[in-house]
């Protein structure tokens, strides 16, 4: 939490003092405001909804939703901070995977954002990559709205970070 409050207030006290800088440059630090706004928010929802896994009253939203535009806005997120930290970002998603899906597209962004902050967290040379690929299962008489099979969406993140020991793996 102190990480994003810092750079919030950081860069808006920058803006404060200089008031004659040029547009580019006040854009530039807008764009860090903002971007470490969000990561605090992201922050402290993952609180919230710790408490609420812990007290038993985590519910997942069941909707449409355009996978697309979830991952794109993702990649957006991340290949700012990519170029903030001077590494490289891949967003890869197979030509199967299909553009509208059903499930928690909050919960999915929520997700993808814990593990690629964490990826980007621990990588210092290099870069992340995030892999979408699907598997098509056997049609379900559950969704007879779908124009196709259900897919199984698996994403994949790999960085050239410093990884986690093999003791640690075993508590994830």
């Amino acid at each position: 939490i102190r990480t994003p409050m810092n750079a919030i207030l950081g860069f808006t006290e920058v803006l404060r003092r200089k008031g004659q800088q040029s547009p580019e440059e006040a854009a530039k630090h807008l764009d860090i405001i903002h971007s470490s706004g969000r990561h605090l928010l992201n922050l402290i929802n993952d609180l919230l909804d710790l408490g609420k896994i812990e007290a038993g009253r985590m519910e997942l939203e069941d909707q449409h939703f355009r996978l697309d535009e979830v991952l794109a806005q993702v990649g957006d997120l991340y290949r700012l901070r990519a170029r903030e930290k001077g590494l490289a970002f891949l967003l890869e998603v197979a030509p199967e995977v299909p553009r509208n899906v059903r499930g928690d597209a909050g919960r999915l962004r929520q997700i993808l954002n814990n593990l690629l902050s964490n990826a980007f967290k621990f990588t210092a040379v290099g870069g992340v990559k995030l892999n979408v690929s699907a598997a098509v299962g056997g049609w379900s008489a559950e969704h007879p709205t779908l124009n196709h099979a259900p897919a199984v969406v698996a994403f994949e993140v790999t960085d050239t970070g410093i990884g986690i020991p093999t003791e640690k793996q075993k508590l994830i």
